[in-house]
């Protein structure tokens, strides 16, 4: 994916995301533990070009299921 346009097509047809009612808030998925690293990271880009890109991001955390947060530097 190469720019907004691809990642829009691509987040529409293959990934959900979740946003709270009052707060500017996004939960989506970006991989399974059993992914390659590489994979979850253009797993990642894709959904910073599907937001709008990494300058309307304050702040990101990566979790799996069950575990501890992890604060992305962007």
């Amino acid at each position: 994916i190469k720019s907004a346009k691809d990642a829009e097509k691509f987040s529409a047809s293959s990934m959900t995301i979740k946003t709270e009612k009052d707060k500017p808030v996004v939960h989506t998925v970006a991989g399974k533990l059993s992914q390659k690293d590489e994979e979850i990271i253009k797993n990642l880009e894709v959904i910073v070009l599907a937001i709008g890109g990494s300058k309307l991001i304050e702040k990101a955390f990566l979790k799996s299921t069950m575990s501890p947060s992890v604060k992305l530097s962007l």
